[in-house]
């Protein structure tokens, strides 16, 4: 999603916030901003609406500006810091006690490994690939 928004040139007022236009400016220069910058607002606040299931839509109904709607959305899908810390350390417990299935084939096996990983990365965790490969080879099954 951010990168959908950097692409259509509205990532900034995500990170920079959205003021509420001030009409009483008497410069048609000043109106013209204000209006760009309200299109902006609704525009991301549409993408961001979107792309939601219609059962997440109730979560930012009331946000009015869309840093407030992308604010809601990363906490409620990544948590404050206490939360991704708490997620972090279950991934890590995950991470060390993953093992290859009977039933599992190598490449299933693998995936499961990265989508851990990468959860992992998505919180702040940094992991070489020589820890990733030296994982895989110790838990792999020998058949």
């Amino acid at each position: 999603m951010k990168h959908l928004l950097i692409g259509k040139v509205i990532w900034d007022i995500i990170e920079d916030g959205y003021v509420e236009p001030n009409w009483s400016t008497p410069l048609q220069v000043d109106r013209t901003a204000k209006r760009e910058a309200q299109k902006n607002n609704s525009f991301a606040i549409y993408h961001l609406e979107s792309s939601l299931e219609k059962r997440l839509f109730p979560r930012i109904a009331s946000c009015n500006k869309v840093k407030d709607t992308w604010k809601v959305l990363k906490d409620g899908f990544q948590g404050n810091d206490l939360v991704k810390q708490v997620r972090l350390q279950t991934l890590k417990i995950e991470f060390e006690n993953i093992k290859q299935k009977e039933d599992e084939k190598v490449r299933e096996y693998c995936v499961r490994v990265k989508t851990c990983v990468q959860m992992m990365e998505i919180l702040g965790e940094e992991i070489t690939n020589y820890i990733i490969v030296n994982k895989v080879l110790r838990t792999v099954l020998l058949k």
